[in-house]
């Protein structure tokens, strides 16, 4: 009996000597053997994580934040600056992980993620600049100046576009959100100004860098923070904000096994910065689309590009809303309809075709066609009213319209507002020309204001000595004739010439309405009094084809004008 426990102790022994080596062994195989087996394909992958990164900074005064800034150039120029950090539009980094053991052996993960660390430069120059933080924050003043000059003058093109359009107008809801957005926009900048300005640098100023990781996971996003840094090697540990690790997750050792396998995955993707932001069907739908720099895009977009119907604003304020092709704005189509105010001008051409000769009757004018040589849009049958005219008078130096005097009588005994018009020429002098087109035009105080009609050749401007020389001419056309009648006068160009020389006259741009030709089926792109829109249009009362021109706003805009140039 004593002999058989005793072989039973003495088995028990054994085996708790052999489970104890077990332990012993397992324990050594996964503290030392299984940390540095490497991970097979399947369990790389599902290591590997995708992780969205953004950056702000904090203006701090005694370490509370007074202001925030979405991102800054080399010289620490801001990009968007407001009160609250929810208001800051940030630009989005894509950055690579891995989920690493928190041990270089131990498996124990909590929610940590091995990434890059996008910010060495910037902290390292941070730094610096926070050692002269006045000088970097006058800096920021003066580039805030700059964009409260440029929200104003966006802000103003907005407005523009909004007072000649209607609601009836495709786009137009879209450009009134845009337009309350940079309302908005510069109100932002007017209180960071006020902020900047009123900072009294006897108190500890600084200038802090804030992060936002989110991980994209398994078609969620989960909000990440800083858990580690590593600055010399470029690499930061971040965790999930609940600190948890997804059950789906491959956790990899933090060894040196995996080392190279997780330098190249954070290394792949960690410095390319996206630039664009761009939400809906990038591939052909509509999407809104914006960068960093102020350039805006609501629309249409097909094969990477904008292509249809769509509303753009540049960065210097431009506003563009219409129809585009391959990246290229065609222009803004024009719906017509009875709403709209048209009007004609004439010359000797409405009167004569061939050898025949037509005398115009003023007391059935109604435009019935648009003509053919561009597509226009019209809603229902075209029949409006000749609400405008405009009569040729003179040219150059000697040419005189023989029609001019009755049609401007006619014109006046029917009730059609209507004006006089001289056409430039490139042979003679601006007074020269000025004092023949006072000698015939009658101006008086109901009408509108007189036009140059200027449309000289490339070789013609060369000719005359350059843009200086036909610039020069026309300024002293416009001074005399605004001296002697008391009316500004408005310049007939077309948009190619707007595009072309214009430039070359800032103060003509600034100081004078333009009415443009333009043959198409898009309004011109431009600010504009009157749109020539075809010269091959139908008036009923009058047989030759006739130039149809339309005002550039609505009915209580074309009164108002009308008034306006009635008590000048």
């Amino acid at each position: 009996m004593l002999f058989a426990k005793w072989e039973v102790t003495k088995q028990m022994k054994r085996l708790t000597k052999i489970a104890l080596l077990t332990v012993v062994l397992a324990a050594i195989f996964f503290l030392f053997v299984f940390p540095f087996l490497p991970p097979r394909e399947y369990q790389q992958q599902r290591a590997v994580v995708e992780i969205e990164y953004q950056r702000y900074y904090a203006v701090t005064q005694d370490g509370k934040p007074i202001l925030y800034i979405s991102g800054i150039d080399r010289n620490f120029n801001p990009n968007q600056v407001a009160l609250s950090p929810d208001s800051l539009e940030l630009e989005t980094q894509k950055l690579r992980g891995c989920w690493v053991s928190k041990y270089l052996l131990l498996p124990h993960c909590g929610g940590r993620i091995m990434t890059a660390n996008p910010d060495t430069a910037i902290i390292n120059r941070l730094a610096l600049l926070n050692n002269d933080i006045k000088s970097t924050l006058d800096q920021n003043i003066a580039k805030l100046c700059a964009d409260s000059a440029q929200l104003s003058w966006k802000t103003d093109e907005l407005d523009y576009y909004m007072d000649r359009h209607s609601v009836t107008d495709a786009g137009y809801n879209n450009v009134g959100s845009y337009a309350a957005d940079m309302i908005e926009a510069r109100e932002d900048v007017s209180q960071a100004l006020a902020v900047l300005r009123s900072i009294d640098y006897k108190k500890r100023i600084s200038i802090e860098l804030r992060r936002k990781y989110t991980l994209l996971y398994n078609g969620k996003r989960i909000p990440c923070e800083i858990s580690e840094m590593e600055v010399e090697n470029h690499r930061q540990m971040i965790r999930t904000a609940d600190k948890t690790t997804p059950d789906s997750a491959y956790v990899l050792y933090n060894n040196i096994v995996n080392d190279d396998f997780i330098e190249d995955v954070i290394r792949s993707k960690a410095m390319p910065h996206k630039t664009v932001s761009i939400t809906g069907n990038t591939d052909s739908g509509h999407v809104v689309w914006k960068d960093i720099n102020g350039n805006f895009y609501d629309g249409m977009w097909e094969n990477g590009m904008r292509n249809g119907f769509g509303f753009a604003v540049d960065s210097t304020g431009k506003v563009r809303v219409g129809e585009w092709k391959d990246d290229k704005y065609r222009g803004e189509r024009m719906l017509h309809s009875q709403e709209r105010i048209y009007g004609i001008d004439i010359a000797r051409y409405q009167h004569e075709q061939g050898r025949r000769r037509y005398k115009i009757d003023w007391k059935n004018l109604r435009i019935t066609s648009l003509g053919s040589i561009s597509k226009q849009k019209s809603s229902g049958k075209v029949d409006y009213p000749v609400s405008f005219c405009y009569i040729k008078a003179t040219e150059g130096t000697t040419v005189t319209n023989s029609y001019y005097d009755a049609d401007y009588r006619e014109a006046h005994r029917h009730g059609i507002p209507c004006g006089s018009y001289h056409f430039f020429s490139t042979k003679s002098s601006g007074k020269e020309q000025a004092a023949h087109f006072l000698s015939v035009a009658k101006i008086t105080k109901n009408d509108f204001p007189p036009v140059l009609d200027i449309e000289p050749s490339a070789g013609q401007i060369a000719a005359m000595g350059g843009t200086e020389a036909l610039f020069k001419a026309v300024r002293t056309w416009l001074n005399i004739v605004e001296q002697r009648t008391g009316h500004r006068p408005i310049l007939y160009i077309s948009q190619m010439f707007v595009r072309k020389y214009l430039d070359d006259a800032p103060d003509l741009k600034k100081k004078y309405q333009v009415w443009i030709a333009r043959y198409g089926e898009y309004r011109p792109d431009v600010r504009l009094l009157f749109w020539q829109l075809c010269p091959d249009g139908r008036v009923s009362g009058i047989v030759p084809q006739v130039d149809i021109n339309v005002f550039n706003g609505d009915r209580e805009q074309f009164e108002e004008y009308v008034r306006n140039s009635s008590n000048r």
